[in-house]
Protein backbone atom coordinates (compact mmCIF):
# COMPACT_ATOMS: atom_id res chain seq x y z
CA UNK A 1 0.00 0.00 0.00
CA UNK A 2 0.93 3.31 -0.49
CA UNK A 3 2.26 5.50 2.02
CA UNK A 4 -0.62 8.65 3.41
CA UNK A 5 -0.24 11.95 1.56
CA UNK A 6 -1.90 12.74 4.77
CA UNK A 7 -2.01 11.82 8.07
CA UNK A 8 -2.79 12.64 11.73
CA UNK A 9 -3.20 11.34 15.11
CA UNK A 10 -5.20 11.72 17.61
CA UNK A 11 -5.60 15.67 17.02
CA UNK A 12 -7.04 17.24 20.43
CA UNK A 13 -7.79 21.20 20.11
CA UNK A 14 -9.45 23.60 22.50
CA UNK A 15 -10.43 26.86 22.54
CA UNK A 16 -10.83 28.65 26.26
CA UNK A 17 -12.32 26.00 27.91
CA UNK A 18 -14.23 24.54 24.70
CA UNK A 19 -13.06 21.36 23.28
CA UNK A 20 -13.68 21.48 19.69
CA UNK A 21 -11.66 18.52 18.89
CA UNK A 22 -11.28 14.84 20.72
CA UNK A 23 -8.93 12.66 19.51
CA UNK A 24 -9.38 12.89 15.52
CA UNK A 25 -7.10 10.37 13.46
CA UNK A 26 -7.13 9.51 9.86
CA UNK A 27 -5.10 8.92 6.83
CA UNK A 28 -5.63 9.96 3.08
CA UNK A 29 -4.12 8.11 0.02
CA UNK A 30 -3.49 8.56 -3.25
CA UNK A 31 -6.25 8.48 -5.45
CA UNK A 32 -8.81 8.72 -3.83
CA UNK A 33 -12.11 11.48 -2.92
CA UNK A 34 -12.52 12.01 0.82
CA UNK A 35 -14.90 14.47 2.25
CA UNK A 36 -15.26 15.40 5.75
CA UNK A 37 -18.58 15.87 6.65
CA UNK A 38 -20.76 17.97 9.85
CA UNK A 39 -23.19 20.11 11.06
CA UNK A 40 -21.90 23.98 11.09
CA UNK A 41 -19.74 24.03 14.29
CA UNK A 42 -18.57 20.15 14.12
CA UNK A 43 -14.88 21.32 13.98
CA UNK A 44 -14.46 20.69 10.30
CA UNK A 45 -12.76 24.10 9.52
CA UNK A 46 -11.00 23.74 12.48
CA UNK A 47 -9.45 20.03 11.49
CA UNK A 48 -8.27 22.54 7.58
CA UNK A 49 -6.63 24.91 9.48
CA UNK A 50 -4.50 22.55 11.45
CA UNK A 51 -3.65 20.61 8.27
CA UNK A 52 -2.77 24.05 6.17
CA UNK A 53 -0.89 25.31 9.17
CA UNK A 54 -3.43 27.89 10.20
CA UNK A 55 -3.54 26.22 13.98
CA UNK A 56 -1.91 24.26 15.86
CA UNK A 57 -3.27 21.19 17.58
CA UNK A 58 -2.89 21.25 21.46
CA UNK A 59 -2.07 17.39 21.55
CA UNK A 60 -1.43 14.87 18.69
CA UNK A 61 0.85 15.07 15.54
CA UNK A 62 0.28 15.04 11.89
CA UNK A 63 2.27 14.64 8.65
CA UNK A 64 1.76 16.17 4.90
CA UNK A 65 3.90 14.58 2.24
CA UNK A 66 5.87 13.01 4.63
CA UNK A 67 6.48 15.93 6.85
CA UNK A 68 5.32 17.55 10.20
CA UNK A 69 2.26 19.75 9.20
CA UNK A 70 3.85 22.90 10.91
CA UNK A 71 7.31 22.17 8.61
CA UNK A 72 6.24 21.49 5.27
CA UNK A 73 9.10 22.48 3.11
CA UNK A 74 9.57 25.34 0.10
CA UNK A 75 10.25 22.04 -2.27
CA UNK A 76 6.46 20.03 -1.25
CA UNK A 77 4.50 23.80 -1.69
CA UNK A 78 3.66 23.23 -5.37
CA UNK A 79 2.73 19.73 -4.64
CA UNK A 80 -0.50 21.20 -1.98
CA UNK A 81 -3.16 23.04 -2.81
CA UNK A 82 -6.03 25.02 -0.85
CA UNK A 83 -9.20 26.14 -1.88
CA UNK A 84 -11.04 28.66 0.69
CA UNK A 85 -13.20 31.46 0.47
CA UNK A 86 -10.50 33.21 3.06
CA UNK A 87 -8.16 32.83 -0.25
CA UNK A 88 -7.65 36.16 -1.82
CA UNK A 89 -5.54 36.55 -5.59
CA UNK A 90 -6.09 40.41 -5.00
CA UNK A 91 -3.47 42.72 -7.03
CA UNK A 92 -3.02 45.30 -9.15
CA UNK A 93 -3.38 42.81 -12.14
CA UNK A 94 -6.15 41.42 -13.86
CA UNK A 95 -6.89 37.77 -13.67
CA UNK A 96 -5.40 37.03 -17.41
CA UNK A 97 -1.67 38.83 -16.19
CA UNK A 98 -2.63 36.80 -13.13
CA UNK A 99 -2.51 33.37 -14.23
CA UNK A 100 0.05 34.34 -16.78
CA UNK A 101 2.60 35.06 -14.30
CA UNK A 102 1.16 32.36 -11.29
CA UNK A 103 1.49 29.47 -13.69
CA UNK A 104 5.37 30.23 -13.97
CA UNK A 105 6.26 28.62 -10.51
CA UNK A 106 4.56 25.37 -10.86
CA UNK A 107 6.40 22.59 -13.05
CA UNK A 108 3.10 20.44 -13.62
CA UNK A 109 0.53 23.62 -14.18
CA UNK A 110 -2.10 22.48 -16.71
CA UNK A 111 -2.46 24.56 -19.55
CA UNK A 112 -4.62 22.03 -21.04
CA UNK A 113 -7.20 21.96 -18.23
CA UNK A 114 -6.80 26.23 -17.60
CA UNK A 115 -7.94 26.90 -21.23
CA UNK A 116 -10.98 24.07 -21.00
CA UNK A 117 -12.44 25.32 -17.76
CA UNK A 118 -12.14 28.94 -18.52
CA UNK A 119 -13.60 28.00 -22.10
CA UNK A 120 -16.50 26.09 -20.72
CA UNK A 121 -17.11 28.29 -17.51
CA UNK A 122 -17.19 32.08 -19.79
CA UNK A 123 -15.30 33.51 -17.03
CA UNK A 124 -13.50 36.92 -18.74
CA UNK A 125 -10.00 37.36 -17.13
CA UNK A 126 -9.64 41.01 -17.75
CA UNK A 127 -11.07 42.13 -14.46
CA UNK A 128 -9.05 42.34 -11.31
CA UNK A 129 -10.18 39.82 -8.51
CA UNK A 130 -12.05 42.01 -6.47
CA UNK A 131 -14.46 42.63 -9.00
CA UNK A 132 -15.31 39.85 -9.67
CA UNK A 133 -18.59 37.72 -7.77
CA UNK A 134 -18.32 35.67 -4.51
CA UNK A 135 -19.01 32.64 -6.75
CA UNK A 136 -16.66 33.65 -9.45
CA UNK A 137 -13.68 34.18 -6.72
CA UNK A 138 -14.06 30.97 -5.68
CA UNK A 139 -13.87 29.44 -9.34
CA UNK A 140 -11.01 31.32 -9.99
CA UNK A 141 -9.34 30.32 -6.71
CA UNK A 142 -10.12 26.49 -7.52
CA UNK A 143 -8.80 27.17 -10.94
CA UNK A 144 -5.65 28.58 -9.96
CA UNK A 145 -5.04 25.56 -7.39
CA UNK A 146 -6.30 22.62 -9.59
CA UNK A 147 -4.29 23.54 -12.51
CA UNK A 148 -0.97 23.67 -10.84
CA UNK A 149 -1.66 19.63 -11.09
CA UNK A 150 -1.32 18.79 -6.80
CA UNK A 151 -0.70 15.68 -5.40
CA UNK A 152 -3.56 16.80 -3.03
CA UNK A 153 -5.59 19.15 -2.92
CA UNK A 154 -7.59 20.34 -0.05
CA UNK A 155 -11.19 22.17 -0.20
CA UNK A 156 -12.89 23.69 2.91
CA UNK A 157 -16.76 24.37 2.41
CA UNK A 158 -17.54 25.65 -1.13
CA UNK A 159 -20.33 23.55 -2.37
CA UNK A 160 -22.31 26.46 -0.61
CA UNK A 161 -20.75 29.00 -2.98
CA UNK A 162 -21.03 27.65 -5.81
CA UNK A 163 -24.33 27.37 -7.59
CA UNK A 164 -25.56 23.91 -8.71
CA UNK A 165 -24.29 23.84 -12.07
CA UNK A 166 -21.17 25.11 -10.95
CA UNK A 167 -20.89 22.60 -8.30
CA UNK A 168 -21.73 19.62 -10.24
CA UNK A 169 -19.26 20.85 -13.16
CA UNK A 170 -16.12 20.88 -10.45
CA UNK A 171 -17.30 17.82 -8.75
CA UNK A 172 -16.59 15.79 -11.96
CA UNK A 173 -13.46 17.41 -12.05
CA UNK A 174 -12.25 16.30 -9.03
CA UNK A 175 -12.94 13.13 -9.61
CA UNK A 176 -11.34 13.31 -12.87
CA UNK A 177 -8.44 14.57 -11.27
CA UNK A 178 -8.23 11.80 -8.75
CA UNK A 179 -9.17 9.01 -11.40
CA UNK A 180 -5.92 9.91 -14.19
CA UNK A 181 -3.98 12.01 -12.04
CA UNK A 182 -3.98 10.18 -8.65
CA UNK A 183 -4.29 12.97 -6.88
CA UNK A 184 -6.14 13.34 -4.03
CA UNK A 185 -9.25 15.21 -2.77
CA UNK A 186 -10.13 16.43 0.78
CA UNK A 187 -13.49 17.96 0.99
CA UNK A 188 -14.93 20.05 3.72
CA UNK A 189 -18.85 20.24 3.82
CA UNK A 190 -22.16 20.12 5.26
CA UNK A 191 -24.16 19.37 2.35
CA UNK A 192 -23.81 15.71 1.59
CA UNK A 193 -26.48 15.13 -1.02
CA UNK A 194 -24.23 16.53 -4.25
CA UNK A 195 -21.00 14.90 -3.24
CA UNK A 196 -21.88 11.65 -2.13
CA UNK A 197 -22.02 10.46 -5.78
CA UNK A 198 -18.16 11.34 -6.55
CA UNK A 199 -16.87 10.00 -2.68
CA UNK A 200 -14.64 7.06 -1.68
CA UNK A 201 -14.59 7.23 1.95
CA UNK A 202 -16.60 9.35 4.79
CA UNK A 203 -15.51 11.06 7.76
CA UNK A 204 -18.47 12.22 9.90
CA UNK A 205 -17.49 14.35 12.81
CA UNK A 206 -19.78 14.86 15.76
CA UNK A 207 -19.16 16.47 19.05
CA UNK A 208 -15.49 16.76 17.93
CA UNK A 209 -14.87 13.26 17.19
CA UNK A 210 -15.00 10.86 14.29
CA UNK A 211 -18.16 8.63 14.52
CA UNK A 212 -17.43 7.07 10.89
CA UNK A 213 -13.98 6.76 9.00
CA UNK A 214 -14.51 4.15 6.17
CA UNK A 215 -15.22 3.69 3.02
CA UNK A 216 -18.80 4.30 1.12
CA UNK A 217 -19.55 1.05 0.42
CA UNK A 218 -19.18 0.23 3.82
CA UNK A 219 -21.81 2.38 5.24
CA UNK A 220 -24.13 -0.82 6.02
CA UNK A 221 -21.77 -1.98 8.84
CA UNK A 222 -23.26 1.07 10.54
CA UNK A 223 -26.93 1.92 9.18
CA UNK A 224 -29.98 0.51 6.80
CA UNK A 225 -32.93 1.12 5.51
CA UNK A 226 -36.01 -0.87 6.33
CA UNK A 227 -39.22 -0.51 4.57
CA UNK A 228 -42.28 1.00 7.02
CA UNK A 229 -44.51 -1.95 6.02
CA UNK A 230 -41.96 -3.86 8.58
CA UNK A 231 -43.38 -4.36 12.97
CA UNK A 232 -40.59 -2.62 14.55
CA UNK A 233 -41.26 -4.72 17.78
CA UNK A 234 -38.89 -4.54 19.95
CA UNK A 235 -36.61 -2.48 18.01
CA UNK A 236 -36.41 1.27 20.26
CA UNK A 237 -33.27 2.53 18.77
CA UNK A 238 -33.98 4.01 15.10
CA UNK A 239 -35.02 6.84 12.79
CA UNK A 240 -38.05 7.89 11.20
CA UNK A 241 -37.78 9.09 7.76
CA UNK A 242 -41.56 9.92 5.05
CA UNK A 243 -40.62 7.00 3.30
CA UNK A 244 -38.45 4.08 5.41
CA UNK A 245 -36.96 3.65 8.95
CA UNK A 246 -33.00 3.97 9.48
CA UNK A 247 -31.83 0.93 11.86
CA UNK A 248 -28.57 0.12 12.61
CA UNK A 249 -26.79 -3.10 11.55
CA UNK A 250 -26.81 -4.70 14.85
CA UNK A 251 -30.96 -4.69 14.72
CA UNK A 252 -31.29 -5.76 11.63
CA UNK A 253 -29.61 -9.23 11.62
CA UNK A 254 -32.67 -10.94 12.21
CA UNK A 255 -35.11 -8.74 9.74
CA UNK A 256 -36.11 -10.35 6.34
CA UNK A 257 -34.11 -9.65 3.33
CA UNK A 258 -37.01 -8.24 1.33
CA UNK A 259 -37.77 -5.02 4.32
CA UNK A 260 -33.89 -3.89 3.80
CA UNK A 261 -32.05 -1.77 1.48
CA UNK A 262 -28.88 -0.21 1.10
CA UNK A 263 -28.48 3.47 3.13
CA UNK A 264 -26.98 6.06 1.62
CA UNK A 265 -24.68 8.78 2.65
CA UNK A 266 -27.35 11.34 3.66
CA UNK A 267 -28.77 8.57 5.42
CA UNK A 268 -25.22 7.86 7.37
CA UNK A 269 -25.36 11.24 8.15
CA UNK A 270 -29.07 11.62 9.12
CA UNK A 271 -28.70 8.37 11.38
CA UNK A 272 -25.52 9.31 12.96
CA UNK A 273 -26.94 13.01 13.59
CA UNK A 274 -30.26 11.23 15.02
CA UNK A 275 -31.98 12.39 18.04
CA UNK A 276 -32.28 9.46 20.24
CA UNK A 277 -35.67 8.73 21.49
CA UNK A 278 -37.78 5.27 21.64
CA UNK A 279 -40.02 7.34 19.00
CA UNK A 280 -38.18 8.44 16.39
CA UNK A 281 -37.38 12.09 15.33
CA UNK A 282 -35.99 14.13 12.22
CA UNK A 283 -32.15 14.79 12.85
CA UNK A 284 -30.82 18.01 12.95
CA UNK A 285 -28.42 18.73 10.41
CA UNK A 286 -27.67 22.20 10.19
Amino acid sequence: MDNPLLKIDSISKSFLFKKVLKEVSMELYPGKFYTLVGENGAGKSTIFKIIVGLEYANTGTGSLLGENLTEVSARNKHRIGIVSEQIELDGPMNMRQFFKFYSTFFPRWDQKLFKKIIKHQRIDLDKQFKKYSRGQKMQLVLIAELCKSPDILLIDEITSVLDVYGRQYYLNLFKEYTEKKNGTIFLTTNIITEVSHFLDHIFVLKNGQLSFNDKKENIQQVVWRVKKSYPLGEIEDYLELPEYFLISNEDVINIPAEYKQKASTEDLFLFLYRVKNPRGEYAKVA
